[in-house]
Order: C-alpha cells, then structure tokens, then sequence
C-alpha cells in the first residue's frame, strides 16, 4: 500500500521528500541494475529538497558504492554526517569508503572523529585500529 500510494502521489505531489523516499525504497526492492539507478535518483532528489533522514544518506551512500561512484558516496556521507552527526553508521559507512578509496588520512580523520563520538562502537574501534596499525607501519 506504501508504495501504491507513492506512485500515485507522484504524479501531485513530485517534489515532496516522502513521496521520493517511498518511491526510491521501491525500486530498492526491484533488486536489478534499473531499480538501483532509479532509487538513487529519488534519494539525490529527496536530498537535494532537504531531507535529513540519516537513512536516506545511508541507503544512497550504500547504492553509489554498489554503482562503484564511491567518491559520489562520500560527499553523500560528508553531507549525512553534517545533518546527523551522531548516527554512528554514517561514520562506519564513510571509514570504509575512504578505506576503499585508498584515502588513509581521510578515513583516520573521520574514525578518529567517531571513536570520540562512540567510544562504545566496536566497529568503529576496529577501524580505527586499522589506522593505528597503518601509521606504525608508515612510521616503521
């Protein structure tokens, strides 16, 4: 029902951010190449008209990686992390991202940012050990 009502709202109402959160949740759902591409359409166009839903920069941030466009998934991250900065998962997301970019000091930046902000997060201690371990071998 969720999604029928988003599809025929979409037609009134194209610019409203619940409208394009639902219709990008239902082309998540498609799982193939075409549904991806639609629903990070959706998210970009939902946050372009300020939605601050840190699962909204989460899901696009997950699908631009998917779409190997990691650099577009960090600025994703940037912005998500600006608008929720305490959802830790944004801040896992954007370490294994730089990770995966080969962006060292940017990943350790910002684990060193969520270690202090969750000293609790295994995840994010774990990454951040990773810096550490890289910085005695650079030092080495």
């Amino acid at each position: 029902r969720y999604w029928s009502v988003a599809e025929q709202l979409k037609a009134t109402q194209p610019d409203d951010v619940q409208v394009l959160e639902a219709l990008a949740d239902k082309n998540v759902q498609n799982k193939n190449p075409e549904g991806q591409a639609l629903a990070i359409r959706y998210l970009e166009d939902a946050i372009f008209r300020g939605a601050k839903n840190p699962a909204d920069f989460e899901e696009l941030a997950k699908l631009l990686v998917a779409a190997s466009r990691q650099s577009d998934a960090v600025s994703v991250l940037r912005q998500g992390i600006q608008f929720a900065p305490y959802d830790a998962e944004l801040y896992r997301l954007s370490i294994t991202t730089y990770f995966a970019l080969k962006k060292m000091q940017d990943a350790c930046e910002v684990a060193a940012k969520g270690k202090q902000r969750f000293p609790q997060d295994d995840a994010i201690r774990a990454l951040m050990n990773r810096c550490d371990a890289a910085s005695v071998g650079v030092s080495k």
